[in-house]
C-alpha cells in the first residue's frame, strides 16, 4: 500500500509542513509518522479519519490515496492548481491556529513567551525559534520512539493568529509543548522563560547604552 507515499506528497506539495508538525497534529511521535510515510509501517485504519480531518484532504483526493491511485491534477489549469494549493494551505493554517486557545488560556508562561516573540523583528524571531527548535530536537531524541503521544484538541488566542500562521517553527513548538505532561511542560516553559529573562537584560543594556550615546 502506497498510502504513506501519497501522504508524503500531499504534506510536501499541498501543505508544505514538516514531518514533525504533521506527527504532532496526529497525536503521534515524529519517528512513527516517518515510518508511515516511508511505508515501513502500515497506517492504522483508525488513524485515517484523523489524517483526513487534520490535513483537510478533499474527499476525492483522500479516496484516491486510500485506493492507491494518483490524484488527477490535469483537470485543473496551472492557475487552478496554484489556487487550490493556496486554499488548502490557508485552511490548514487557520484550523491549526484555532486549535490552541485552551493551551494559551491555561499557561501564563506560554502567553508571556508569545508576547515576547511577537515584539521581536523577523531576524531575532527566527533566531530564537530556531534555538527553541534545537531544544525540542534534543528532547525528541529522549522520547521513546515507539510510544504514541496524545495531544489534546485545542484552539488559539485570536490575537496571535497572524503570528502563528506566519511561523511554521512556532506551530511546531506549540504542538510539541501541548503534547507534554504538566510537569515537563512547566519545566520546558520555565527554561524558555529563563532565556527570555536573559534576553530582556540584554535589551535593557542596549537601551541604556543607546541613551548614553
Amino acid at each position: 500500500m502506497n498510502f504513506g507515499r501519497l501522504l508524503r506528497e500531499y504534506r510536501e506539495d499541498e501543505l508544505n509542513i514538516t514531518q514533525s508538525e504533521a506527527a504532532y497534529q496526529l497525536d503521534i511521535v515524529p519517528s512513527t509518522y516517518s515510518n508511515y510515510e516511508r511505508c515501513d509501517r502500515s497506517v492504522p485504519i483508525a488513524l485515517l479519519p484523523k489524517i483526513k480531518e487534520a490535513f483537510n484532504i478533499p474527499d476525492e483526493q483522500f479516496l484516491n490515496m486510500i485506493l492507491n491511485r494518483p490524484h488527477n491534477r490535469k483537470k485543473l489549469s496551472a492557475e487552478g492548481l496554484a489556487m487550490q494549493t493556496k486554499e488548502l494551505r490557508e485552511r490548514y493554517i487557520t484550523n491549526f491556529g484555532e486549535s490552541y486557545f485552551d493551551l494559551i488560556q491555561q499557561s501564563p508562561e506560554l502567553r508571556q513567551l508569545l508576547g515576547f516573540i511577537h515584539i521581536l523583528d523577523v531576524k531575532k524571531r527566527k533566531l530564537l525559534l530556531n534555538a527553541l527548535k534545537s531544544i525540542l530536537l534534543v528532547y525528541d531524541d529522549m522520547l521513546n520512539k515507539e510510544i504514541e503521544v496524545n495531544i489534546s484538541v485545542i484552539s488559539t488566542n485570536k490575537s496571535y493568529v497572524d503570528l502563528i500562521q506566519q511561523s511554521p517553527e512556532l506551530q511546531q513548538l506549540l504542538a510539541f509543548i501541548d503534547m507534554l505532561d504538566v510537569k515537563k511542560k512547566r519545566y520546558l516553559l520555565n527554561a524558555i522563560k529563563s532565556l527570555l529573562i536573559v534576553y530582556d537584560d540584554l535589551i535593557e543594556k542596549e537601551l541604556e547604552i543607546a541613551g548614553q550615546s
